[in-house]
């Protein structure tokens, strides 16, 4: 699993924002909305240069459906790195961060050659709620002109992956126990994101450190 991202760059309403890099705001009114989940919404910090951005966009229109788009971009570049550099200087950028949910088929599998085989796919169910999302932050946003960038479809966006070391009771259909510890090796204990049951709706950090703190106390008894 991993977070659906999308970027919103935004223009502040005062002059006292100095420094447009910093991580200060995150809200979660979206985490539940009417019955659904969808995610948070957080401080992003510093985008790359408008170069590589540039770059990158190129690259993914290459790699698109209609490849032929990255041909005809090419004599706009320049256009849209100096758009790119007018918009992004003296904004902020948000990123809104959307849960994406366990799918059996979503997996790591190894391929016969002994290389590592990634299974993912965007479900429609969760491309609904990207859309819900992006709705919402529209409305909310609009005061302050943002520039949508999306990201949440391109599975090169890789934004917090977790998942893959499921938790369960035996070792026929999980990785883990409750208490983060493998069930055929009894000193291994796996306390990263890979034992989310989903993505969740926010910055992942913060769980995965008060998870390690109930582990480290289940361990510390044990010796």
């Amino acid at each position: 699993m991993r977070h659906f991202v999308d970027l919103y760059v935004i223009r502040p309403k005062t002059a006292a924002v100095r420094n447009t890099t910093w991580k200060e705001l995150g809200f979660s009114d979206y985490y539940l909305s009417r019955g659904g989940k969808l995610g948070s919404v957080q401080g992003f910090g510093g985008l790359p240069p408008p170069a590589h951005l540039v770059d990158s966009l190129e690259h993914d229109l290459r790699l698109g459906p209609l490849p032929f788009a990255g041909f005809f971009f090419k004599p706009v570049k320049p256009l849209v790195r100096r758009f790119l550099e007018t918009r992004l200087t003296g904004s902020l950028i948000l990123a809104s961060l959307v849960e994406d949910l366990p799918y059996e088929d979503n997996r790591v599998e190894l391929a016969a050659d002994g290389r590592l085989h990634l299974r993912y796919r965007i479900r429609r169910t969760e491309r609904k709620r990207v859309t819900q999302m992006r709705r919402h932050l529209r409305r909310l946003l609009k005061p302050y002109h943002p520039l949508l960038i999306k990201q949440a479809e391109n599975n090169e966006r890789l934004a917090h992956a977790c998942g893959t070391c499921r938790f369960g009771l035996n070792a026929a259909d999980s990785v883990l126990d409750g208490d983060n510890r493998a069930h055929d090796l009894s000193n291994l204990y796996v306390i990263d994101a890979s034992f989310f049951p989903s993505s969740g709706g926010t910055n992942p950090s913060l769980t995965i450190a008060a998870n390690a703190l109930r582990v480290a106390e289940k361990i510390a008894a044990r010796i």
